[in-house]
């Protein structure tokens, strides 16, 4: 784990020059939160609509090329979805929306936070 924070946060300030990356959290149970921030004086609302989505992809890629996973004890939110759903395989994105559809049939807990459902039941 501290390999890891230390080569991505390198490989990070390599790829986008001026960002930060730092790692927190959850290090006694094997897990981590690998944070990006936007270097200072950096208009952020181009920053979470351009580079953000790109910065996430990268990160991404080294988490599973260091043989980890993306996973949250609360979900997954919605800045991350797409990558959990990227980088995941079919069956386990399968077993994640069977979960959700059986412990929320009508999509009103959350809706949209932790896996997209094709539809919620009675919905048009």
């Amino acid at each position: 784990m501290p390999r890891f924070m230390i080569e991505a946060a390198a490989a990070c300030d390599a790829r986008f020059p001026g960002t930060h990356a730092s790692g927190f959290g959850h290090l006694g149970d094997g897990n981590v939160h690998f944070h990006v921030r936007a270097a200072p004086g950096t208009d952020h609302s181009h920053w979470y609509a351009e580079d953000a989505p790109v910065v996430t992809r990268f990160v991404g890629d080294l988490v599973v090329a260091a043989g980890g996973s993306i996973s949250a004890e609360h979900g997954i939110g919605q800045m991350k979805r797409d990558e959990l759903e990227r980088l995941s395989s079919p069956a386990r994105m399968a077993a994640l929306r069977a979960i959700k559809s059986a412990l929320d049939p009508l999509g009103i807990l959350n809706p949209g936070k932790l896996v997209t459902l094709a539809r919620p039941l009675g919905a048009p």
